[in-house]
C-alpha cells in the first residue's frame, strides 16, 4: 500500500495531540508547519493528508527526542472506534481472522505508515511490522513502534480484552518505564524483528458482537470512504479497478494486463513488488469483493457462485471467504 495516495481522518492527529498533552506539550506547537488548527480537526467531516499527519510527528519526536518506545505507548491509545466505520466492521465481524482480514483488504482507511505482512504457519498467524523506505529513520521506529502497539489495542478491542496474545517480539531495547507485557504475553525486547503472534485457534474464535448485517453495511461503506479518499492512483488501485471491470468468471493474466498498460511483465511485477503487492493477491482480492455481493445480493447457490467467479470447486471457494457468509447461503448448496 502507497500510504500517499489516500487521505486520512483526524482522529490519529487527535490521538497525536492527547500524547502530546499529557507529555505538556502544547497543540500549536504540535501541529506547526502542519497547515492544521484545532479547529479544523474538530470539523468530523474533514480528511487530511497524510504529510499533514508527518509533520505532527515529526514535531512530537522533536520536543521529545528522549523518550524510548514513543511510538508504542501513543499506539497503545488508538482503540477500534478510533478508526470509524472500519472499526465498527472489524467488532462485527464473525471471528478475529476475518476482522484481520478486513483491516489487511482496507489498511489505507487506518493509520499505518509502517508496511505490515501476515503469514500462516505452525499453527500461528504472524503480523511482522516493516518499516517503510519513504520515512526518514526517526519516524520510521515511531511508525514501526506505533502499528505495532496500535495492532495490539485493536486485537484486544476486538477479541476481549482477557485475550491471551500469544507472543510479541520488538527490535528496541527495553527501558526502565517500558511494560513487560501487552495483552497478557511477556514482550521479547531486542529481536530481529517486529512481530505479532496469535493463534489460529484464538483467531478462529466467534465474536461477540458479531452481525452479518453490520459487517455488510461496513464493507460497502469502506468501499465508497476508499474511493472517496483515494488522492491518486497507484498501480495496484488501478490494476484493482480493471480486474473488477472484467466479467464474472474471467482469468485475465499478467501478460494480459501488462498489456493494457503498455508495459513489460516484468516491470508490472516491480512496480506492484514496490507497493507491497502481488498480481495473484490483487486477482483474489477482486474475486472475493465479487463474492461477498454475489452471496449477500443473489439469489443464487454457493455452487453457483463459485462456478461464475471460476474457482474449481465450492471448498476452494469457501475457504476465501468469511465464514458466516458461506453459512447464509449453506442450504443453497448442490
Amino acid at each position: 500500500m502507497q500510504f500517499w495516495d489516500f487521505t486520512r481522518s483526524p482522529a490519529s492527529v487527535q490521538l497525536l495531540l492527547e500524547a502530546g498533552a499529557k507529555r505538556g506539550l502544547r497543540a500549536r506547537d504540535l501541529l506547526q508547519g502542519s497547515g492544521l488548527t484545532q479547529e479544523r480537526l474538530a470539523d468530523a467531516e474533514i480528511s487530511i493528508d497524510p504529510a499533514q499527519e508527518v509533520a505532527v510527528i515529526r514535531n512530537l519526536l522533536t520536543l521529545i527526542p528522549d523518550e524510548p518506545g514513543l511510538g508504542l505507548l501513543v499506539g497503545m491509545r488508538y482503540h477500534a472506534t478510533a478508526y470509524g466505520i472500519l472499526g465498527l466492521g472489524m467488532l462485527s465481524a464473525a471471528s478475529g481472522l476475518d476482522a484481520l482480514l478486513l483491516a489487511h483488504r482496507f489498511l489505507s482507511l487506518t493509520f499505518a505508515l509502517a508496511m505490515l505482512e501476515h503469514e500462516r504457519s505452525d499453527g500461528m498467524h504472524r503480523l511482522k511490522f516493516v518499516a517503510s523506505p519513504a520515512l526518514e529513520p526517526a519516524l520510521r521506529e515511531f511508525a514501526v513502534q506505533r502499528a505495532v502497539g496500535a495492532t495490539c489495542r485493536l486485537m484486544l478491542d476486538v477479541l476481549g480484552a482477557d485475550t491471551q496474545l500469544e507472543a510479541l517480539s520488538l527490535s528496541m531495547k527495553r527501558s526502565p518505564h517500558m511494560p513487560y507485557a501487552i495483552g497478557g504475553v511477556r514482550i521479547e525486547w531486542g529481536s530481529q524483528s517486529n512481530e505479532l503472534r496469535v493463534t489460529q485457534a484464538t483467531m478462529a474464535q466467534a465474536l461477540p458482537q458479531a452481525s452479518a448485517a453490520t459487517y455488510a453495511m461496513c464493507v460497502r461503506m469502506c468501499e465508497d470512504l476508499m474511493t472517496k479518499r483515494r488522492t491518486s492512483l497507484s498501480t495496484g488501485t488501478l490494476l484493482r479497478e480493471m480486474l473488477a471491470a472484467q466479467p464474472d468468471g474471467s482469468s485475465a493474466n499478467l501478460q494480459q494486463v501488462a498489456g493494457w498498460l503498455h508495459v513489460s511483465e516484468r516491470s508490472l511485477k516491480r512496480r506492484l513488488h514496490d507497493e507491497g503487492l502481488s498480481f495473484r493477491k490483487l486477482h483474489e482480492e477482486v474475486r472475493r469483493a465479487r463474492a461477498d455481493k454475489l452471496l449477500i445480493g443473489s439469489e443464487l447457490s454457493v455452487a453457483e457462485i463459485a462456478a461464475r467467479l471460476g474457482y474449481s470447486d465450492v471448498s476452494a471457494f469457501s475457504l476465501t471467504l468469511p465464514r458466516f457468509h458461506v453459512q447464509q447461503k449453506v442450504g443453497n448448496f448442490s
